[in-house]
């Protein structure tokens, strides 16, 4: 067991949402505080042109985009080579952040952080799923908005200020009826 003070694994979180639900904005929030180098950036697009990694790109971040398919199926070799290949750099970021595609289950993404020797240099600290309170009730159909809800450490509540208070309270409570462990934001 590797313990607090010695360890220096890069820290890992996977964001995950539906799409259009606000994760690349959150994204971008998050890199804010971050000096040129101490984190990189994972992100998976569905098509053959990534807008998302245009979006995140500058103050000398790193990103890599795997495209061209689902990061929880058809690219998962793809993010394991990825991760390997991003633990060995030199130097180091301190945190890695894996943005999904809105299409992507987490499952198999949390499968390939945690793949062969990744787990001595990566860490996994939560599944963090953006959730719009406007339209989540109609999105609850689609297979992988259950699963992004059911994996999450944390959920945040995005667009909160487009949303009345009954459209807010409506999410919290598929989300706890869904996940009552969450922590809801």
């Amino acid at each position: 067991m590797v313990s607090q003070e010695a360890d220096d694994r890069i820290v890992v979180t996977v964001l995950t949402g539906f799409l259009g639900a606000g994760k690349t904005t959150l994204l971008n929030r998050w890199l804010q505080p971050y000096a040129p180098g101490e984190a990189a950036v994972v992100v998976n697009e569905v098509g053959e042109v990534g807008i998302d990694g245009v979006l995140l790109h500058g103050d000398g971040r790193t990103i890599d985009e795997l495209s061209g398919g689902c990061i929880c199926c058809l690219v998962q070799e793809s993010l394991v080579t990825t991760l390997a290949q991003l633990a060995l750099r030199q130097p180091r970021p301190r945190r890695l952040f894996i943005e999904t595609s809105g299409l992507a289950e987490p499952g198999p993404v949390v499968e390939a952080v945690g793949y062969g020797n990744l787990p001595r240099r990566l860490r996994l600290e939560a599944i963090v799923t953006v959730v719009d309170p406007v339209s989540l009730a109609a999105r609850l159909g689609e297979s992988p908005v259950v699963a992004q809800i059911t994996a999450a450490d944390r959920v945040v509540l995005s667009r909160s200020d487009l949303a009345s208070d009954a459209q807010i309270a409506a999410a919290e409570g598929i989300v706890r009826g869904l996940n009552p462990l969450a922590q809801i934001i």
